[in-house]
């Protein structure tokens, strides 16, 4: 889209641009991760009206009497000639509600891990639309990761469920580099994924000393403080166990080093070394983590896909309990029936049953592990180098609106 005459009044974003044709439209803002797809599609953007309007497309809508935000939708989709709509942000309700006003399909591409915890002041994903349920919300397909998400959402909106994979990881498995192979004599190596807040969230406190309330589940309010603190307690208990297996140990950020926590946080609160943290910038994630032999998240969607991509991955996903919290949410495929603990999932909540759990999973054979890759994988997270299926879909939209 050529975007220019930006004017923003208040909390309110105009603009006076006359849009560009495009077959594919990505409704929201731009993501960078789509970019992948205009090697093939000539893809344009349409802002949701509180990202920004555009004033000559609302005028053209009213001149149509076509009224209201949805009026201005459609009178945007038609002005750029769009034959689809594409949306990565899975959890913007207005996604689901914009086929009872268009004539075109709409796709969703998941891109996180979905649950029913929710942002202080806000709502969760399912709750958000449990409140428009009477609008029947619904798109046209909806690309999961896999058979767990699919399942989670079923219900809440009427959809084709394809699932896929992550759109991010499938992008990158198109041009992975082969496994390594270990040296011989070399210490093997374990990774614990986090996800932390960033520098600005904190506004210049230190984590562990930072209350502000930030997620509501089960009718309580948890501050970023206790939210976080079973990371240090892994974290400690990871050194451990690594120190007494002559396993290298690393903590990997999902930041870069200006945004990034994660250095203070561990050192403050577990004793890691300033030096065992890596940090990287966006997009470099996947590379950095496919380096490990072993990896080891909570609840981080990155664990998900690098299970997908075959990377032996063990999930302590009971970050509720840890804190206090009788509930499930955010435990490992909760919504799969396959029990609190497995080969590479436990409940365990204490250092000693961290560390059992732990020998038990770095000592499964590779042809075990193969059996569980091939079995149980796929139904979390799928796997399509290069997004093969996404692309087929929307070609044959577009061919079939010829």
């Amino acid at each position: 889209m050529i975007r220019n005459k930006v004017v923003t009044i208040g909390s309110k974003t105009f603009c006076y641009a006359r849009p560009q044709p495009a077959d594919v439209v990505q409704f929201g803002a731009p993501i960078h991760a789509l970019q992948s797809l205009r090697d093939t599609f000539v893809i344009g953007v349409v802002p949701t009206v509180g990202q920004e309007v555009n004033l000559s497309i609302l005028l053209k809508s009213i001149l149509r009497g076509k009224f209201g935000r949805w009026g201005y939708y459609a009178t945007y989709f038609e002005s750029v000639g769009a034959k689809l709509v594409l949306c990565w942000h899975d959890t913007l309700t207005e996604t689901y509600l914009l086929r009872n006003y268009l004539e075109i399909p709409v796709f969703v591409i998941q891109n996180g891990i979905r649950s029913n915890v929710s942002p202080v002041g806000g709502a969760s994903f399912r709750d958000s639309l449990n409140a428009v349920s009477n609008h029947k919300p619904r798109v046209d397909k909806y690309f999961s990761f896999g058979q767990e998400s699919s399942k989670f959402l079923h219900g809440l909106f009427r959809s084709e469920f394809v699932p896929v994979g992550s759109y991010r990881l499938n992008d990158y498995a198109r041009s992975a580099p082969a496994p390594r192979k270990a040296k011989a004599g070399s210490r093997q190596s374990l990774v614990l994924m986090t996800s932390l807040p960033s520098r600005s969230e904190l506004q210049g406190s230190a984590l562990d000393e930072y209350d502000a309330p930030y997620i509501g589940v089960s009718d309580r309010i948890i501050s970023f403080s206790e939210w976080f603190s079973p990371e240090a307690r892994i974290a400690k208990s990871l050194s451990t166990f690594c120190n007494s297996h002559e396993l290298t140990f690393h903590i990997l950020s999902k930041r870069s080093a200006s945004d990034s926590i994660d250095d203070d946080y561990f050192e403050r609160c577990a004793g890691i070394e300033r030096s065992a943290v890596i940090t990287h910038e966006k997009g470099l994630g996947y590379e950095i983590a496919d380096q490990f032999d072993y990896l080891v998240t909570i609840d981080s969607t990155i664990g998900y896909e690098m299970l997908a991509l075959g990377k032996r991955v063990g999930f302590l996903s009971n970050r509720l309990r840890m804190i206090g919290v009788d509930s499930d949410e955010l435990t490992f495929a909760q919504d799969m029936g396959w029990g609190k603990d497995g080969p590479f999932w436990t409940s365990a909540v204490t250092e000693e049953g961290i560390i059992r759990f732990l020998t038990r999973f770095i000592e499964i054979e590779e042809a075990e592990w193969r059996t569980y890759r091939e079995t149980l994988v796929p139904n979390l997270m799928g796997l399509d180098p290069g997004n093969s299926v996404i692309r087929s879909h929307i070609r044959s939209v577009l061919s079939s609106s010829r």
